[in-house]
């Protein structure tokens, strides 16, 4: 192929190259044509929903606004609406477990609602009536913890506290042992008196540690003096066995020979006695100490004094 042929061809390939090139200059306008279409019409898309975005936002904060203002309202109507629907409840007894837990619940009701109309109407007719069912069902609660405290006191049986006393085990162990031997209270009772104790202490109200403390003490003052009499019965009765027995005997030697029965006795007695002031002692201590620690109160170096021959 001479020149001529090869520059013909040459040319003709560069005319194709140039349409090509034409062709593609034209599909990248259309290209850019439909671009810059579809990002006006996103533009004006987005100026169509930016403000209803806009508007379904508030509308979502006017729905929330609305169900807190719904659930703030429902409390308020609760709040005045307390007292008759806790009335009967508290007018009641806070007897037994279920009893019990009615009756504290119907107390928290009235204690918001007493300190919300504290807080936003203390001059309403409404905090005077939840002020007075509180206060009634205050004293509900303190008389119950009395009346359980009263019925369940039992004064402990002589021979127990003999039994305690005179074990050389427990008397040389710490007062915990003996002490945690005489079930004084049996666990539901134990669990209502604390429950009650501590809704009590709760509210300031401390004038139960008095009952239980005049409740216990006579409780205490009552065994004791059982002890006393069960112990002076003993020294009679073992007295008028030993006279018994010498006047009986051929072989006495002696004027008064029961003297050393009555006074084993004695130094039984006596030894019980020395135990139990011991015990109270340490009893007291820890009582004055974890009073001290929680009240800030200050009793002394006291000691307890029992009860006089």
């Amino acid at each position: 192929m001479d020149s001529s042929g090869k520059l013909e061809k040459e040319r003709q390939n560069l005319d194709a190259f140039k349409e090509h090139l034409q062709r593609n200059s034209q599909l990248s306008e259309k290209m850019v044509d439909i671009l810059t279409s579809f990002e006006n019409r996103l533009g004006r898309l987005q100026q169509t929903i930016l403000p209803i975005y806009n508007e379904m936002e508030n509308l979502q904060l006017k729905k929330t606004n609305i169900e807190k203002t719904m659930f703030a309202l429902d409390r308020v109507i609760m709040f005045h609406d307390v007292c008759p629907r806790v009335e009967s409840i508290i007018l009641g007894r806070p007897n037994g477990s279920d009893g019990l837990n009615e009756f504290l619940d119907a107390m928290e009701k009235l204690r918001e609602a007493q300190n919300y109309f504290e807080k936003n109407n203390p001059q309403s007719v409404e905090l005077e009536n939840v002020s007075s069912l509180f206060k009634t069902g205050g004293d509900s609660i303190q008389r119950e913890f009395k009346e359980i405290l009263l019925k369940h006191s039992k004064h402990v049986q002589p021979a127990i506290l003999i039994d305690i006393s005179t074990n050389d085990d427990e008397l040389v162990t710490d007062d915990s042992s003996s002490v945690s031997s005489i079930s004084h209270f049996s666990e539901t009772v134990s669990s209502d008196l604390i429950r009650l104790a501590d809704w009590l202490i709760s509210q300031s109200r401390d004038e139960y540690m008095n009952v239980y403390a005049r409740v216990r003490a006579n409780t205490l003052t009552k065994s004791m003096t059982t002890l006393k009499e069960y112990q002076k019965t003993g020294s009679a009765g073992s007295t008028n066995m030993a006279i018994g027995q010498t006047m009986g005997s051929p072989s006495v030697k002696s004027k008064f020979p029961h003297r050393s029965e009555v006074t084993v006795t004695r130094k039984t007695s006596k030894r019980i006695q020395h135990v139990f002031e011991k015990k109270a002692n340490r009893m007291f201590l820890k009582a004055s100490q974890t009073l001290g620690q929680s009240t800030g109160l200050n009793l002394g170096t006291r000691r307890p004094t029992l009860i006089g021959n």
